[in-house]
């Protein structure tokens, strides 16, 4: 992996707080930023990068790190002339941007999953100063990402970068793939499985799918039901290549039932047209709960729950082997520390 040039020779610190993880994770910090060319010194006043390394197990561990992260802001400038500040481990993991609420000098925040991140981030941190950070990145997302997870933490990232040119094309998961293979797309964010050995995949979050029907549905009132009651229920699908549709076979296979063998009603290319299809029919369908936190609200879906068969699926990030820009960094880790926060 190429390392950033504007972090050879740059001075850092490590402050750790806590317990045996945390320095465990303190060390490969140190050892990534040594590959990078950076130079280990032992007083922060003296360094180019101060990272602080949180722990949210030792008492008051909030309040340790908020005073001497903020006591940056008057430390003496390093040689260098500029320094950047980061905050990592598991309260950079649990709260995410909200840190910067209390430490408003932090430049850089970045959870336990994302160590392997930092030399993007403050190679970003560092080419920002003195200018706005800008760009272009296209962005796929299979058809639930585009829809419910994606719109909120695009708006955060242009509100926090709005010089970065941001487009979003929306499809399955196979054309999201072969588009980003193509280099038609910087980076993908996909449901299903990895299926392109040319490209490269990393865990975003994981997500429930959920069975579901119309609370007016007077055909099927149980609120529980087994797996095998399936073959007895009208059901809805998503679209060849879907990538929830591949994950729903998966799960029904692992109970010895083909999707084959259950009365398929109707087949839909989005989520939308089928939560509209199930308002007038008594089918049912399989969906992921992030489609339908506002149906439940308002009592218009409710949800079957099936007592032998749970479908949880990951969504990932998608890239092209070796060809990360920073950009694509930057991006996936504020999807990251968006998707901490909310937990």
């Amino acid at each position: 992996m190429e390392h950033p040039l504007e972090l050879v020779g740059k001075t850092y610190y490590v402050r750790t707080f806590g317990c045996q993880m945390n320095l465990h994770d303190s060390e490969r910090v140190a050892g990534v930023l040594d590959e990078c060319g950076c130079i280990c010194v032992d007083d922060p006043d003296h360094a180019d990068i101060v990272v602080f390394m949180t722990c949210c197990v030792r008492e008051k561990a909030d309040q340790h790190l908020y005073g001497q992260a903020s006591a940056m802001v008057s430390a003496p400038t390093p040689p260098s002339g500029r320094r950047v500040v980061a905050i990592g481990g598991c309260i950079a993991q649990r709260d995410g941007e909200r840190i910067r609420e209390h430490v408003a000098c932090a430049d850089v925040v970045f959870g336990t999953s994302a160590i392997s991140s930092l030399p993007a981030l403050l190679a970003d941190a560092f080419a920002g100063d003195g200018e706005t950070f800008g760009g272009e990145l296209a962005v796929g997302a299979s058809t639930t990402i585009s829809q419910y997870v994606l719109p909120a933490i695009l708006s955060r990232f242009k509100k926090r970068y709005p010089e970065v040119r941001l487009t979003l094309c929306n499809g399955n998961t196979e054309l999201i793939e072969r588009m980003v293979a193509d280099e038609k797309l910087d980076f993908g964010v996909i449901e299903g499985n990895a299926g392109n050995p040319q490209l490269h995949y990393e865990t975003f979050m994981e997500d429930e799918l959920v069975l579901v029907t119309a609370s007016s549905n007077r055909s099927l009132r149980q609120e529980e039901i087994a797996a095998a009651d399936l073959k007895k229920l009208p059901l809805v699908i998503r679209e060849t290549g879907s990538g929830t549709l591949d994950v729903v076979e998966r799960a029904l296979a692992s109970r010895g039932i083909s999707l084959r063998t259950l009365p398929v009603e109707m087949q839909l290319d989005s989520t939308e047209s089928i939560k509209h299809y199930l308002y007038g029919s008594d089918a049912v369908a399989f969906v992921s709960v992030q489609a339908v936190f506002e149906e439940l609200r308002h009592n218009l879906l409710r949800v079957i729950e099936i007592a032998d068969l749970s479908v949880v699926r990951r969504f990932s990030f998608v890239m092209r082997h070796g060809r990360n820009s920073r950009i694509c960094e930057l991006f996936k880790q504020f999807c990251i520390n968006y998707y901490n926060q909310k937990l």
